[in-house]
C-alpha cells in the first residue's frame, strides 16, 4: 500500500508529521502494531459505527467492520486510514473532530437547545448530555491536536487551503475516500474536518464533497469559506 506521495515521507516521520502530511504508510504501519481490536474499540468510543443520536430520521449508522472480517494485515492497514469497509457520516466526523479538539471528551450532538409547548410563551432549555471523557493522557491528546494544527497552518500541510489567517488558528484533517467503478474507473470523495478556535474549541465541522480531486484541494477552500463566515472574516470565494 502506497502513500499519495509516491516517493515517500522518509524514515524520520512521527505522529505529528504523519497527520500533517496524511501519510498512509505511517498509519498503516501504526495500525498493524496496534491491532484491529484496539482500533475498533477506540473508534466506537469516538462515535463511529453507530448513530450519533442527533434525532434525524435518515441518520445512518456508518460501518466498522467486525473483527472476524479482518483476516490479513492489509485489512488492518486499510481500516487504519478509513478506507475499505469503513463508512462514516459527516455528523460522526464532526463529533470526532470535536472530541480531538477537547482532548478526548466526546459530545452528543443535538438539533435543539430549547423548546416550548403550543400556547406557551417561554422556552424551556434542554440540558445537554454530559461529555464522555475517554481518559486520554494529555500528551496523547496534545500530539494529535498539534498534528491537526499543522495540517492547516504548516506550509505543506494537506489542509493549508483551509487557512484563514495567522490569527484564526484551527486544527484539521483532510481525507480522500476512493472507490472503484465498473470498467476499472475510480472516483474520489473529498473530506475535511476541523475544530476551532484551537486553544478553546467552540466549533467542530465536517465537510464532504463528492467527485472531488482530493480533500485538501477540493474541500480545503470550501472549509476556509465556511469558517471565515463563522469568524466574521472576509476571504475570496473558492
Amino acid at each position: 500500500m502506497k502513500c499519495w506521495k509516491t516517493s515517500g515521507h522518509g524514515t524520520g516521520i512521527d505522529m505529528e508529521l504523519g497527520i500533517e502530511q496524511s501519510c498512509n504508510v505511517y498509519f498503516c504501519s501504526l495500525g498493524q502494531k496496534c491491532g484491529y481490536y484496539a482500533i475498533r474499540e477506540m473508534a466506537l468510543n469516538l462515535g463511529l459505527g453507530k448513530k450519533s443520536g442527533i434525532g434525524l430520521d435518515g441518520e445512518a449508522d456508518g460501518r466498522l467492520p467486525p473483527a472476524r472480517a479482518i483476516r490479513r494485515l492489509g485489512d488492518i492497514a486499510n481500516t487504519s486510514i478509513g478506507q475499505g469497509a469503513v463508512e462514516a457520516t459527516p455528523v460522526q466526523l464532526a463529533v470526532l473532530a470535536g472530541a480531538i479538539g477537547m482532548g478526548g471528551r466526546v459530545c452528543s450532538p443535538r438539533l435543539l437547545i430549547s423548546q416550548r409547548s403550543p400556547g406557551d410563551a417561554a422556552f424551556v432549555d434542554l440540558p445537554a448530555t454530559p461529555l464522555k471523557n475517554l481518559g486520554w493522557a494529555s500528551s496523547t491528546g496534545e500530539t494529535i491536536r498539534r498534528g491537526m494544527r499543522r495540517v492547516v497552518h504548516a506550509p505543506n500541510g494537506t489542509g493549508r487551503n483551509a487557512k484563514i489567517d495567522d490569527q484564526t488558528i484551527m486544527g484539521g484533517k483532510t481525507g480522500t475516500a476512493e472507490f472503484a467503478l465498473a470498467g476499472g474507473n475510480h472516483k474520489k470523495w473529498g473530506w475535511m474536518m476541523v475544530f476551532a478556535p484551537y486553544e478553546s474549541p467552540r466549533y467542530a465541522v465536517a465537510m464532504l464533497v463528492e467527485n472531488a480531486d482530493s480533500g485538501g484541494r477540493t474541500v480545503g477552500p470550501r472549509m476556509r469559506q465556511l469558517m471565515s463566515g463563522i469568524f466574521g472574516k472576509k476571504v475570496d470565494n473558492p
